[in-house]
């Protein structure tokens, strides 16, 4: 006879309803609670108003990226090499403005041999 999953997610929402109920930690309410204040909210309308936006951006941004790809998919090859130079100067530039006592390891260790402080 083989257990059913449900029976520790029976378990931890029992422990976790007791541990609750006992206010022994106080950032952990009921679990009892916390399903009702979910059906309280599920009731207003500015959830949902919040929910249907959200939805929709979501919606948009994953439609927008769909095309994208499907659009780039015949240039793969090329699209592949125009990153590799994008990386390339992205990684130049960091290289030179940003973190450049990071990378002139090479230039600056003959220069640190001269030194005779």
């Amino acid at each position: 006879m083989q257990k059913s999953p449900f029976w520790s997610l029976i378990f931890w929402a029992g422990v976790w309803e007791f541990v609750g109920q006992m206010q022994w930690m106080t950032l952990l309410p009921p679990l009892s609670g916390i399903w009702f204040a979910f059906a309280e909210l599920f009731q207003q309308s500015a959830f949902w108003d919040a929910f249907i936006m959200t939805a929709r951006t979501f919606g948009i941004g994953l439609s927008l990226s769909i095309t994208e790809n499907s659009n780039h998919s015949d240039n793969n090859k090329s699209n592949h090499i125009n990153n590799n130079v994008r990386n390339h100067t992205n990684n130049k530039i960091v290289r030179t403005i940003i973190t450049p006592h990071l990378y002139n390891h090479s230039n600056n260790n003959n220069s640190h041999d001269n030194d005779t402080t």
